[in-house]
């Protein structure tokens, strides 16, 4: 980079596929979740059998989720009053504490249970989150990625990555 002009509209240029490949990525996940399975992983490959890489989609991981706030406040205040705290606009418990009792807890169909008392910690449930997509792409499929677009067998065209509807402002008179 020589000066800051040019500087400047790398940066813009990097931003501008930046915000497009994010938007493309959501768009894209979503198919693939459309088609996939939880727990399915798929090789991606090219129309002549070439793996460009391998899609997978999570089966959900396992995740507290308070449901109820003030219920599980006004059990921590009657088992360990000390870890509620006030800081604007209102009431929390230290998330060490509910880290440990969650920690310390069994699950029983989604609900957090004292070991000790049989008690069911009320307010919190665990959860299974949503199915995520992951892609990886080892070296040699990076390879034949690169080889791919080198020779035209993929481009951004055929990949209608970059396929997004042109905002209004823009399609009227606008260059």
């Amino acid at each position: 980079m020589s000066d800051t002009r040019t500087a400047a509209v790398r940066a813009a240029v990097a931003k501008f596929l930046e915000d497009r490949l994010k938007e493309a990525r959501k768009v894209v996940n979503a198919e693939v979740l459309a088609v996939l399975d939880k727990g399915d992983r798929k090789a991606a490959t090219l129309t002549d059998g070439t793996e460009i890489a391998t899609v997978s989609v999570s089966k959900g991981r396992r995740e507290l989720r308070v449901e109820n706030e003030a219920e599980y406040i006004a059990w921590v205040k009657e088992h360990s009053p000390h870890n509620v705290y006030k800081p604007e606009p209102r009431e929390q418990v230290h998330g060490a504490y509910t880290k440990a009792v969650t920690s310390a807890a069994k699950v029983v169909d989604g609900f957090y249970v004292d070991e000790t008392t049989g008690e069911v910690i009320p307010g919190l449930r665990q959860v299974l989150s949503d199915p995520t997509v992951s892609v990886r792409i080892s070296e040699d499929q990076a390879d034949n990625m690169f080889a791919a677009f080198d020779d035209g067998r993929l481009t951004l065209l055929t990949t209608e990555v970059l396929t997004v509807e042109a905002p209004d402002e823009l399609e009227e008179g606008s260059p």
